[in-house]
């Protein structure tokens, strides 16, 4: 937009002072001529910069979650492929659980020993045939037993991975045969549940964005649409602000400075349901402090880049 107007006013300057001659050309006139261009510039970016802040780098996101076994071992059936659509509690993916069972079968047996045990105890015991803490030593080795035997079964059940909620399965790593370590991530789960849009804003700008300011969006996927929607959250934090607690004093070169401030974007669930996870754009937030001006200006750069998505061959 910018080289639209200075072309605008450097050819109506020439048609004015240097074709027809309507004014005089002094040495003057040409430096007014070359500054006041730079001047309009200059406070452009600043007022535009200052009131209405933009972000080159936003992103529709969605949650996504790294399956990993809760043990290791060799997988069994992989029930699901790549790019695939799953439900809460579908099943994912099977390990291979026969030491589980096998440990298992052995409590079951140990159990039935037990309890064979007590019955024989319990008879005695009414004769005194055998002690009070004989008779409560096999009472608790059977509750012993079956704290091993929930344990088992506990095991035997997180060899089979579930869905934890509704999504699509991505970056699928996982061939039936093959092992796999403890926690090892093997697969995501993008959720189709909830999308949101961030951005990050330079810090210069943010000093008059508060939550609720309006917004204007364009994606890349969607060439020459505009998307409005309204600043849900500004988030302040950032990682290198964060130090992790070490009972040593912090040295300067682990101050990394951070120029941007990331916005959460709030737009209308239509919108949200066209645009997809993954794909990029940019926004412009009007804050309060924004005249009509500096409003249309950025309403005009912005549907300007919109445009320019379509010739995306050339990388605009």
């Amino acid at each position: 937009m910018d080289i639209a107007i200075l072309t605008i006013y450097f050819v109506g300057t020439w048609l004015i002072f240097d074709k027809f001659k309507l004014l005089p050309n002094t040495l003057l006139t040409k430096g007014i001529r070359y500054l006041i261009p730079v001047a309009a510039i200059f406070f452009e970016i600043i007022l535009l910069g200052l009131y209405t802040p933009d972000s080159e780098e936003v992103m529709v996101q969605k949650y996504v979650l790294q399956i990993a076994p809760e043990y290791g071992g060799q997988v069994e059936k992989v029930y699901v492929e790549d790019q695939q659509e799953v439900k809460q509690g579908d099943l994912l993916f099977e390990l291979d659980d026969t030491r589980f069972q096998d440990k298992l079968r052995s409590i079951n047996a140990d159990l039935r020993k037990q309890r064979e045990y007590l019955k024989e105890y319990k008879t005695l015991s009414a004769v005194g045939a055998v002690s009070k803490q004989q008779y409560n030593d096999v009472i608790h080795t059977i509750e012993k037993l079956n704290a091993e035997k929930a344990i088992q079964l506990k095991l035997i059940k997180d060899t089979k991975i579930k869905a934890p909620f509704n999504g699509v399965i991505a970056n699928l790593q996982l061939r039936e045969g093959v092992y796999i370590k403890l926690k090892q991530p093997v697969m995501s789960l993008i959720s189709n549940e909830k999308k949101w849009v961030y951005g990050f804003v330079d810090q210069a700008g943010m000093q008059y964005v508060h939550k609720g300011d309006s917004v204007f969006m364009i994606n890349r996927m969607y060439p020459g649409e505009v998307f409005p929607g309204e600043v849900e959250t500004v988030l302040y934090g950032s990682s290198s602000a964060q130090f992790s607690p070490s009972g040593l004093l912090p040295s300067s070169n682990q101050f990394q400075e951070e120029d941007h401030i990331m916005v959460k974007v709030a737009l209308k669930n239509d919108v949200l349901e066209k645009l997809k996870f993954g794909t990029s754009g940019r926004f412009a937030i009007i804050t309060d402090h924004s005249i009509d001006v500096l409003e249309i200006i950025r309403k005009i750069e912005l549907r300007m880049h919109s445009d320019l998505y379509y010739f995306w061959i050339i990388g605009a």
